[in-house]
């Protein structure tokens, strides 16, 4: 094969790759607030298919939990520039699995013990590959208890308990005492 042939292929090949990466167009977005494509959606989902199982447990399943529309309504409260880099990073995560995990697919299309080892990689990688791991970690979290049904199946009985008596302080400040003096 000819050098300027295989320089054609491997750019063509290379860009066919990378090309759905660099798409910034949030298409076919569902849910709560219709912040989450479709493409983030999805790859939320299929983390958390493989971090937080609950097979076998007494947690709520994952199929019964809006977790996903619970994260979406998360990220309507942010600002345009933090929400324009957790969507960079979850683009990241779905398309680091390419040349991190050497699986030349995407996260989502990826099987779960493939999914399980990238998340592995991901932990002991650097910090950007730590902070992926982080935020996906905590949007999943997040967003599965914020279903008080989902706390209600281990006994979790909201968050002022009634059967405790525990008043309601309402708005009401906080007493304050003040600092103690040097000397």
């Amino acid at each position: 094969m000819y050098r300027r042939t295989f320089t054609r292929l491997s750019l063509l090949s290379g860009g066919a790759l990378i090309w759905p990466a660099c798409r910034s167009d949030p298409s076919g977005a569902v849910g709560t607030t219709g912040l989450m494509s479709t493409d983030e959606r999805k790859t939320v989902e299929r983390f958390a298919e493989v971090y937080l199982t609950t097979d076998g447990t007494k947690l709520k399943p994952l199929s019964e939990v809006s977790y996903v529309d619970n994260i979406d309504r998360r990220l309507s409260l942010f600002d345009a520039q933090t929400l324009e880099e957790v969507r960079l990073a979850l683009k990241l995560f779905n398309y680091g699995s390419i040349p991190v995990g050497l699986n030349f697919r995407t996260f989502v299309h990826l099987d779960a013990a493939a999914r399980i080892d990238y998340i592995a990689r991901l932990d002991d990688g650097i910090a950007i590959q730590r902070g992926l791991s982080a935020l996906m970690k905590n949007l999943v979290i997040n967003g599965y208890w914020q279903d008080i049904e989902a706390g209600r199946a281990v006994g979790y009985q909201g968050p002022i308990s009634e059967e405790a008596k525990i008043p309601s302080l309402g708005n009401a400040p906080l007493s304050h005492a003040p600092p103690p003096r040097a000397g």
